[in-house]
């Protein structure tokens, strides 16, 4: 089971770190966007401020995540279900938010049981 969950919790944060690169890649294009004169300043900056605070958030959440951890867990549907509570006892986010992560941690969740039967 420790190795299950290990696994898990490293996955899990790989998809963190990628739904952050993709908010990051939002960004980019909207930095683009902006450049051809596609979209106005205040809807650059309105789209930039909101995907910026939404990638703060889920690396907070992400540490808070990796704390969780190191508890002993008897399930990694227990596991899961305390990260769920996690994301969802943060509040102040975009609920977007709370549903990317928590579509994560249930993908890893299907992933892991599949690959180690």
């Amino acid at each position: 089971m420790v190795e299950k969950l290990s696994k898990f919790f490293k996955i899990l944060s790989v998809e963190f770190l990628d739904l952050e690169e993709g908010l990051e890649a939002h960004i980019n294009a909207s930095n683009e966007r902006y450049r051809k004169k596609e979209i106005t300043s205040y809807v650059h900056k309105e789209n930039t401020a909101l995907l910026e605070r939404e990638i703060t958030d889920i690396r907070f959440l992400r540490e808070k995540i990796q704390d969780v951890s190191g508890n002993n867990f008897n399930t990694l549907d227990d596991a899961a279900e305390e990260i769920v509570s996690v994301i969802n006892s943060f509040t102040g986010i975009p609920h977007a938010v709370h549903q990317y992560m928590e579509r994560k941690v249930w993908k890893v969740l299907e992933y892991v049981n599949v690959f180690e039967k």
